[in-house]
């Protein structure tokens, strides 16, 4: 694809504090061929302010409240670039980023998805161990990976670049389904319809701060929040295989052993909204410990090792220790020091 124009599509929803950031790093871009479109979708703040204050400068939508999903929907039929980037409206972009995204695309290419720097409140790089966000991306068949597994590397929605083309071809996203992570639909969907690209270059930044749903800060109360993410993304991946008829095996999802951590997880931390009332801790255990080893064999041993001690700690101590576990997963902040060395070394 030869100098595909690029169109920048920010959802915008009460994020006033963070959103001049945001779009002013759209507009600065060094890639010449750039349009900026900003969806607010209802925001109570002063974000609608913010987007008129850009006049001409950028696309400026607002709407009655509708999810973001609807954001994206209508930032995409306001759009006319070959390539779309979605970026939620607390990251950034850094200023070369659609320039080494355009020269990603080639012919078949239907996503391309990039290193995340991981930075706080006031944008200061937080240096976790797990930073930057998607170091763990591996260049792979990204259909074969569902398919044989349940699962590919995917990052958010800001560390994603789409072809115009296979977001036509699967939209509308769903709004009903997806008033807050779109990403879900949009990572379980273009693989099917052509090939995902892996760039090893840190390209925008992804905040991490206490009002967003961001892994790195969230507490036990979201854990089902997290199971319901997984759930979708089975769901539709097993919607998507059979459109482009494929039979996936049956249980798929117990190969992810993401998806049995999440789980586990659920069961053990909100059991009163968990959804599988048969579910046992010491089972799901088993078979995430499995899923590592018999489906996930190029993650490197001691990675695979730490994961099978976290599922039968997990299931086995106590409520209160496993708990702790738990947040130290959720939350590298909280994790001693000595952990986060291992962490890692084991990686």
């Amino acid at each position: 694809m030869a100098n595909p124009s690029v169109s920048i599509i920010i959802s915008s929803y009460n994020y006033d504090r963070f959103l001049r950031q945001t779009i002013d790093s759209a507009l600065k871009q060094t890639y010449p061929n750039v349009e900026v479109i900003v969806v607010d979708d209802g925001s109570s703040d002063d974000s609608p302010d913010i987007v008129k204050s850009y006049g001409e400068s950028v696309i400026g939508i607002l709407k009655e409240n509708g999810g973001q999903a609807s954001s994206l929907n209508r930032g995409f039929a306001a759009s006319r670039g070959d390539i779309l980037i979605f970026v939620d409206s607390d990251d950034f972009l850094f200023p070369h980023a659609a320039e080494r995204i355009a020269a990603a695309f080639t012919q078949g290419v239907a996503k391309v998805q990039y290193l995340l720097r991981l930075v706080g409140e006031d944008g200061e790089h937080l240096a976790l161990p797990s930073a930057p966000f998607g170091w763990g991306l591996r260049t792979e068949n990204a259909r074969d990976s569902l398919l044989r597994r349940g699962w590919y590397s995917v990052q958010p929605t800001s560390g994603n670049a789409f072809a115009r083309w296979a977001i036509e071809r699967i939209s509308p996203i769903p709004e009903r389904d997806f008033p807050t992570c779109p990403d879900v639909y949009l990572n379980v969907m273009t693989p099917f319809e052509g090939e995902v690209v892996c760039l090893s270059e840190i390209l925008a930044a992804y905040r991490v701060h206490s009002s967003n749903h961001s892994n790195w800060m969230r507490d036990l109360k979201a854990v089902n929040m997290d199971f319901k993410y997984h759930l979708k993304f089975q769901r539709y991946l097993i919607d998507a295989a059979s459109q482009h008829g494929y039979s996936p095996p049956k249980k798929l999802e117990f190969r992810n052993y993401l998806y049995v951590r999440s789980r586990l997880a659920s069961l053990r931390f909100a059991r009163e909204s968990h959804p599988y009332p048969n579910d046992r801790s010491l089972s799901l255990a088993l078979r995430g410990i499995y899923a590592l080893w018999v489906w996930w064999d190029d993650i490197n041993w001691r990675k695979r090792a730490a994961w099978s001690v976290w599922f039968l700690l997990t299931a086995l101590m106590p409520n209160s220790l496993a708990r702790t576990l738990m947040t130290w997963f959720y939350n590298p902040l909280t994790r001693p020091r000595a952990l986060q060395t291992l962490g890692t070394i084991i990686r």
